[in-house]
């Protein structure tokens, strides 16, 4: 006997006032019900139906009009309940012996592999990696991987989550989309950087088998812009600028910089966020914001001193740029705040730079390269430069030194054959 099916509401209503969508499916006069995760408000008899509510007692597989169009998502359910309908009638084909409660325990077994496939790939470990990262509340890093994971969206759109799409030449074409949309050199290596870490990482979690990393390509030729920081000298005399009373701003901005060299080159956020339960009287206590998974804890000395002199213990923050009611922001508007202060700190040390008299302008991240300058000339300990810095891989930290050595190898060459030519 062939099975019917029929698309029905369910006669409970919900608190909300909507029921929910099922699909009848008989055979041998035994009825077995689907409930295919749709809820309308409507009535499930024909006399009630016709007079109110979003559901059509009469919409029929041809038409696919069982929602109407009062629903704002009638197109999507419409289209939803017809492919479910199509996938039992296949099944029920296919296995003629099977009664109506077995066709609907064989789709619902269907549908779980289906969704447990869907839950794996490169795009759905690429979406979980962003999630853990605002889950640690790193929402920069969560932002430079949602750029990524756009780039890739934007290549291959959903096809990309499948393995079979991650071929070698894969990472190769994004490379020559990207350069077709006009992205810079750099923009692309670091996209490529992300995608790189996520292929990776997805095949150790078993979200991909193993395979050749596509975004395994050689890195694009950039120029590398020089890394200006002051020296320390330079820095520490910061705190001997006067500052004229018009630039309100520009004591706290200096006050932050200082307080990120004195904390062994922190971030700006770590600093901007500092509050008054972090200082005790012998130490500073901070949490890093990218990847350590332990506080730091940093001796007061001196400079320390004289940063906190400059402000009296009240309220919960001690630099005014981050305000009690920015603890109720998400993680996404808390860092849009964290990056608009950012701003507003480098322009007030534009003019602290002027103020100086420094042949460049101060920005917050200068002051982490002149530490790291610092402690390498004092050890030559590339591993004490990691520690202290905070960088998760020492490979990082050779990579951000090599740049330092290079253009310092840069400067004394110039100063040797400066001369030739000349004479």
């Amino acid at each position: 006997m062939a099975v019917t099916l029929k698309a029905t509401l369910k006669p409970d209503k919900r608190l909300d006032g909507t029921r929910a969508v099922r699909i009848r499916i008989t055979k041998h006069r035994q009825h077995s019900y689907y409930n295919t995760g749709i809820y309308v408000k409507g009535e499930p008899r024909k006399k009630d139906a016709r007079r109110k509510g979003d559901w059509n007692p009469d919409g029929s597989f041809l038409k696919e009009n069982w929602v109407r169009t009062s629903e704002v998502l009638h197109e999507r359910y419409n289209r939803a309940i017809k492919q479910d309908m199509a996938d039992l009638q296949h099944i029920a084909g296919k296995n003629p012996d099977l009664s109506a409660a077995e066709i609907r325990a064989a789709f619902e077994e269907r549908f779980k592999k289906k969704e447990a496939a869907a839950q794996k790939g490169f795009l759905s470990f690429f979406r979980e990696w962003i999630r853990r990262k605002r889950n640690q509340r790193q929402a920069g890093t969560a932002t430079v991987y949602e750029t990524a994971l756009s780039n890739v969206l934007g290549f291959a759109g959903e096809a990309a989550n499948e393995p079979e799409a991650l071929t070698p030449a894969f990472g190769s074409n994004l490379v020559a989309h990207l350069l077709g949309k006009g992205l810079k050199a750099s923009t692309v290596n670091v996209t490529m950087t992300q995608c790189r870490t996520i292929f990776s990482k997805a095949v150790l979690e078993g979200y991909l088998p193993p395979l050749q990393n596509p975004f395994d390509v050689p890195p694009l030729q950039t120029e590398d812009a020089p890394m200006l920081r002051p020296t320390s000298d330079q820095l520490l005399s910061l705190m001997e600028v006067e500052i004229p009373r018009r630039c309100r701003m520009v004591p706290h901005a200096r006050a932050v910089f200082l307080m990120q060299y004195f904390l062994h080159g922190a971030r700006f956020a770590e600093v901007v966020t500092l509050r008054w339960e972090d200082v005790t009287d012998t130490h500073v206590t901070y949490h890093p914001r990218k990847r350590a998974k332990r506080k730091k804890v940093v001796a007061r000395h001196a400079g320390i001193d004289w940063v906190l002199s400059q402000y009296t213990p009240r309220g919960k923050y001690i630099f005014p740029y981050i305000r009690p009611q920015h603890d109720a922001l998400d993680d996404k508007g808390f860092f849009s705040r964290l990056r608009d202060v950012n701003k507003s700190v480098n322009s007030s040390l534009k003019i602290l730079s002027t103020l100086a008299g420094l042949p460049f302008s101060l920005r917050t991240h200068m002051q982490r390269h002149t530490f790291a300058d610092t402690v390498l000339g004092i050890t030559g300990d590339l591993r004490k430069v990691q520690e202290m810095v905070g960088h998760a891989s020492v490979v990082t930290t050779e990579r951000y030194v090599e740049r330092l050595r290079r253009e310092a190898v840069d400067e004394v060459s110039a100063q040797v054959y400066g001369k030739v030519g000349k004479q």
